[in-house]
């Protein structure tokens, strides 16, 4: 069993990454899992189950004026999308690779959001697990996951990415 913490600056191309990463998984014959966050700028986050491939709304940004218990800064997140991912993320079997995609201040500082992806993590169920986070975070996700091996995409060397996600491969064929 193997963490990845996988880091890098907003819009440097993560989601993306955990996208290709888990397509050339699944090419390779391995089993994937997990929830991704797939981002329509200044719009809306939308859930993706990575087992089943549906998708949910998950937050709408963050106007003045709109209400909800779990807001950030800049997003007014949906309870039902977060319970539904978390079933999912419950539900899935041990697989090969389990990317969450991404943890944040509602899992690190408010206890919420993705709660069943950071206890999946915590368990080791899945042969490789990665999981997305912010820079300002790295420190806690570290913290939490002493053994986790710490990955950073580099908007300005997206090649870097191709030999990231191939590095990832090699790790889970010898997991």
């Amino acid at each position: 069993m193997k963490q990845v913490v996988l880091t890098g600056p907003r819009e440097a191309g993560k989601t993306t990454f955990c996208l290709d990463l888990a397509s050339r998984a699944e090419q390779e014959g391995y089993s994937v899992c997990g929830i991704l966050t797939l981002t329509e700028r200044g719009v809306r986050l939308t859930a993706r189950d990575l087992d089943g491939q549906s998708e949910r709304e998950l937050a709408i940004y963050n106007h003045p004026g709109t209400t909800g218990n779990l807001k950030t800064r800049r997003w007014d997140f949906r309870p039902e999308t977060l319970e539904w991912g978390n079933r999912q993320i419950q539900k899935a079997s041990p697989s090969d690779l389990f990317i969450l995609d991404e943890a944040g201040i509602l899992e690190f500082k408010k206890n919420g959001g993705w709660t069943g992806g950071m206890e999946r993590m915590d368990r080791s169920r899945d042969r490789l697990s990665v999981i997305v986070v912010r820079p300002e975070l790295t420190d806690q996700a570290l913290a939490r996951w002493p053994s986790a091996e710490l990955f950073e995409i580099d908007p300005s060397r997206r090649e870097k990415s191709a030999l990231l996600t191939e590095k990832l491969i090699l790790l889970l064929q010898s997991l």
